[in-house]
């Protein structure tokens, strides 16, 4: 697939940028004491958008869970 994508022919690379793309639990106290609680994804640096497009993934805004 990276070779493919143009990427050369070392994807741990690749996998060791892309898994520093943050996931952030965000949670958020009612007054009725339930939380509110998002899994939101961080925003891909510009080196890590460039392999996101060229590999042809688009990354979530929010995981549901």
């Amino acid at each position: 697939m990276a070779e493919a994508a143009g990427l050369g022919d070392e994807p741990r690379r690749i996998f060791d940028e892309l898994s520093k793309i943050s996931i952030v639990d965000v949670v958020l106290p009612t007054r009725k004491n339930v939380d509110i609680r998002r899994r939101c994804v961080g925003k891909p640096t510009e080196h890590q958008a460039i392999l996101l497009s060229r590999l042809g993934f688009d990354l979530p805004q929010q995981i549901k869970s």
